[in-house]
């Protein structure tokens, strides 16, 4: 009888101490290097370049540093938005100037599809990044400018993302 009543507790405490998964793994995808080939690249220079992700999972925060061409370009700050697939993104440049009110949204059946849109004024859209994940190594995106707070967008870059070995 002693038996019977040990081994669920001992499964009941096993479960208990199973962690919960992490409300930052959809963007720890990111970490790690990365060639990526564009219409117009990063440094302005044929080729493509080569974007490195140095990212970091905290209580409250997820963070990347990001490094492109072998440069410090920003570190990226997700934190939880209280909208489900939401995340809250802001960026600070090697100089200490930071940048804010960029909204990542994350949809589709397995999270494939990332929506960046950053907002010159609150609620007002002049920029807007779209990823599409064709598995853990693959992004293809598109990048878009709007002058009239988002009812018209333009294509202003596009291009391919493949994750280095």
């Amino acid at each position: 009888m002693l038996r019977a009543l040990f081994i669920p507790a001992f499964v009941l405490a096993a479960l208990a101490g199973a962690p919960a998964p992490s409300p930052f793994a959809p963007p720890e995808i990111y970490n790690g290097t990365w060639t990526v080939r564009a219409q117009h690249s990063f440094s302005g220079n044929p080729g493509p370049d080569t974007l490195t992700n140095h990212c970091h999972v905290g209580e409250a925060f997820y963070t990347c540093e990001q490094i492109v061409n072998g440069k410090p370009a920003a570190l990226l700050i997700f934190t939880l938005s209280s909208e489900p697939g939401k995340f809250d993104v802001d960026s600070i440049m090697p100089n200490g100037h930071a940048s804010s009110d960029t909204d990542l949204l994350i949809s589709g059946p397995h999270n494939e599809h990332w929506t960046f849109v950053t907002n010159s004024a609150p609620k007002t859209p002049s920029f807007r990044v779209e990823n599409t994940f064709s598995g853990p190594n693959a992004i293809h995106f598109e990048m878009f400018s709007t002058t009239d707070a988002g009812k018209t967008w333009t294509k202003v870059n596009e291009g391919d993302d493949t994750r280095n070995p």
